[in-house]
């Protein structure tokens, strides 16, 4: 794992660095001179703001001046100490709200630093390469930090943050070499992502205030062997704790209920116990952990993604929890010690290449059932086991939606025992006001009763749909469409889970449940470009006439020939411009220009030697 920072660091710097160098072209133009006041140089912003420029003291404890010739100092740009070998130590006023880009990277006697208890950003590598830096307090303020801002401090070991900090800010001690334990005070909610990637921490209790807990936060912290976690999250983000490879026990609150994409990659966890609650394992969530023996999956999991346990060498044997209905591809590949398997009837779909070396597997499973069959197909041993339920109850009594809001994968059961084979069976009393399939969906007003049966046993739950909102139905009666599908967004971009369905007999699509307001609707079908609508909704069905052309075909009839080409060949020459969504569906190649890359790829569609619609 730390080769892939080293790279996604080299890749970051590459690229970080072509901003600086236009912008460095664009004010050597305005030839920007620099104002000298004692040992300071400095600029003035359009607010008569000074950022430092240079400084050109030989200070040894140095208190940086809240203002120079009058104006107040906002910032201390990019590089201004950098490799000072003088400088023990650093007292900055409160003006200061960023500092810029390796500002003080790599002064080497560097011990102490007090930062503006104002400061909103710091740079890239600010204090990268610090040796002797020892501690540093968090002013509450800092919002914005670049990566390693504290990278290779061998020395920092001692970190505490201004009462009242609510937010540990991203990437804030990624690479921090010398941090061994740090305390995050409660009055914190949310740590940032990359916060304290690649450190040296080596413990950590996290509080119970903190609700998030970002991408990478704790990547590659191979030192690290005890952390407690708040029981406030609801999920563990994509690489959190992947390359943690002194991390061998983790307690997973009952609050989570998905673990993220490659979450624990690569660390040295020797057993997982997963709760009903989690209904969601990402792909290659427990890649690569060579010491894990002993798995245990609550019943509210379904699927088991790719990768999900690749690479897991000490695992020898598995039970699959009840609720388990797909095993996708390589979700055991490379688990070269594994010979035993059960696999519940619920079980409806097993990729061909789920396991590696069928041969060697045992296959535990109910006669008849998918797990017999891929066992036959696939070379591996089958034996008739059967485990049944005693007991199955639904973690909730009721539950209450809107009409038109989906659920996802719930309701959560609890199943006696977890690892039974029965077929876990989902039913509703009134499919018209509320159905269960991948979660609960909420069709009409009303209140019905969906039922859970596992095997001999069931459960039962009342379900209300509320009357909120109307439908917009798309209508493609001219296309010839086989499938058409919708995402809707609010006018803030933000993505909206509502029902979508389609009926390829009266060609309509409809989204339920739409309150008020104004949306953006993307319409997309096979071969088909996708197309934008802005649709208000008020307080009566909205109907809109859909119409989407495929890849190529400007004229919208259907067909790509020889009209299509010239028009393009019109737009090129720049004698006809299209626009909007014609300009969409003229950029096959899809790289928001239309060109002779594109009038190629439809001559060739048009001469039969390639097809744009595969």
């Amino acid at each position: 794992m730390k080769k892939i920072w080293s790279l996604i660091t080299v890749v970051f710097m590459a690229i970080f660095m072509l901003p600086i160098t236009a912008y460095a072209t664009e004010d050597s133009a305005e030839e920007v001179t620099p104002i000298v006041c004692g040992d300071y140089e400095y600029t003035l912003n359009e607010n008569n703001e000074a950022t430092i420029t240079a400084y050109n003291g030989s200070a040894t404890e140095l208190e940086i001046p809240e203002k120079l010739d009058g104006y107040t100092v906002v910032e201390i740009g990019d590089s201004v100490f950098s490799n000072n070998d003088v400088i023990e130590k650093i007292i900055m006023p409160d003006s200061i709200v960023r500092i810029g880009i390796a500002a003080f990277s790599q002064c080497r006697e560097l011990k102490e630093v007090k930062l503006s208890s104002n400061i909103v950003e710091l740079g890239f590598d600010a204090f990268g390469d610090c040796y002797l830096l020892q501690s540093i307090e968090i002013p509450k303020s800092l919002k914005i930090i670049d990566n390693d801002a504290f990278g290779r401090c061998d020395s920092l070991k001692t970190v505490s943050f201004e009462d009242g900090t609510t937010e540990i800010p991203a990437n804030l001690f990624s690479q921090c070499s010398g941090l061994e334990e740090i305390t995050i005070p409660n009055t914190v909610t949310k740590i940032g992502k990359f916060a304290f990637s690649q450190s040296n921490l080596k413990k950590i209790c996290i509080p119970d205030n903190v609700e998030e807990i970002g991408a990478a936060a704790f990547a590659d912290c191979d030192s690290l062997s005890i952390i407690s976690l708040p029981n406030n999250i609801t999920q563990i983000d994509t690489l959190t704790f992947s390359g943690c490879t002194s991390l061998t026990t983790i307690e997973i609150p009952d609050s989570v209920t998905s673990i993220g994409y490659r979450a624990f990659e690569e660390s040295g966890l020797t057993q997982v116990i997963l709760s009903n609650n989690i209904m969601s394992l990402e792909e290659g969530a427990f890649s690569g952990c060579k010491n894990l023996k002993n798995v245990q999956l609550g019943c509210g999991i379904t699927i088991l993604d790719t990768d999900v346990f690749k690479g897991c060498i000490s695992l020898e044997e598995i039970n699959l929890s009840c609720g388990i209905r797909t095993i996708n591809n390589d979700a055991f590949a490379e688990c070269t010690n594994l010979t035993k398997v059960t696999i519940p009837q619920t079980t409806s779909s097993i990729h061909m290449y789920a396991f590696d070396e069928p041969t060697q597997l045992t296959v535990y499973g109910v006669p008849q059932s998918q797990a017999e069959y891929w066992a036959n197909t696939n070379g591996a041993t089958f034996v008739e086991y059967e485990k049944h339920a005693t007991s199955v109850s639904i973690n909730s009594s009721k539950i209450t939606l809107n009409r038109g809001e989906w659920i996802k994968n719930g309701p959560t059961i609890s199943v006696t025992p977890s690892d039974c084979t029965d077929k876990v069976v989902w039913t509703t009393e009134n499919a018209a006001i509320a159905t269960v399939t991948d979660g609960v969906y909420g069709i009409g007003a009303g209140t019905t009763t969906v039922t859970v049966t596992v095997g001999e046993v069931s459960a039962s739950c009342e379900v209300t749909v509320l009357s909120i909102g109307t439908d917009i139905i798309f209508s493609y009666q001219n296309m010839d469409a086989n499938f058409l599908g919708a995402n809707i967004y609010d006018m803030a971009g933000n993505y909206l889970e509502k029902i979508s369905m389609n009926d390829s007999y009266t060609k309509t699509l409809t989204l339920k449940g739409i309150e008020s307001g104004t949306y953006m609707v993307e319409i997309y079908g096979e071969n088909f470009v996708m197309r934008k609508y802005n649709i208000v909704v008020c307080d009566t069905v909205v109907n809109q006439e859909v119409e989407l052309y495929k890849s190529g075909d400007v004229t919208g009839d259907g067909v790509i020939n020889a009209r299509d080409k010239k028009i393009l060949f019109n737009h090129i020459a720049g004698t006809a411009k299209l626009e909007d969504y014609d300009l969409a569906v003229g950029d096959v190649t899809g790289d928001s220009v239309i060109n002779a890359r594109d009038k190629k790829m439809v001559f060739n569609h048009i001469a039969g030697t390639s097809s744009l619609w595969e």
